[in-house]
């Protein structure tokens, strides 16, 4: 279990690295997706962060010498807490920004956004209340999983927006000379 915890911060703290490599490359994009890329790209890096800090927490209890049933519940508490937080604050964010109504928004993108965070929620929230029980990791895990593959796809889909970014601007390059 040590492992995967902590193969999951890395992985989660590398999409956190290649997000901001992104961001710096995105600064050539178009004004009326600024406000959306910043949206997009602030999201998976909290999301990142988030992940890797929720995956370090039961390591870090662990090492303190606490008993397992305490590790996990004050992880899946401490989780739960982290994960809700920042789901209120991307929502008031959106709600604020009118993220909606911007060009190149993704409804389905959002649907699976807050779908994913309020199944990774509910697990947290069922590991601190269940602490000690022998399922309370791999529920923690799955937790952790889900918000992996959230940032995961989340760095995928500005992969490809920067890689059709770069297509159009070859192309557009190449029409001038």
């Amino acid at each position: 279990m040590t492992d995967l915890l902590a193969l999951i911060a890395e992985l989660s703290v590398a999409i956190a690295g290649f997000t901001a490599v992104f961001s710096v490359l995105d600064q050539r994009g178009r004004a009326s997706h600024a406000a959306l890329q910043r949206h997009r790209i602030r999201q998976m890096l909290i999301l990142s962060l988030v992940t890797a800090l929720a995956s370090l927490l039961p390591l870090w209890l662990g090492g303190l010498g606490l008993e397992p049933d305490l590790v996990w519940g004050v992880s899946g508490f401490g989780s739960a807490l982290t994960a809700g937080s920042f789901m209120v604050y991307i929502g008031r964010m959106n709600s604020r920004a009118g993220m909606h109504r911007l060009p190149g928004y993704s409804r389905s993108n959002a649907v699976f956004m807050w779908s994913g965070g309020v199944i990774t929620l509910g697990l947290y929230i069922g590991v601190a209340v269940i602490g000690g029980h022998a399922v309370a990791p791999g529920l923690y895990s799955t937790a952790l999983l889900l918000s992996l593959t959230m940032a995961g796809v989340q760095f995928v889909r500005a992969a490809l927006r920067q890689m059709d970014g770069a297509t159009q601007g070859a192309s557009s390059d190449s029409g001038t000379t």
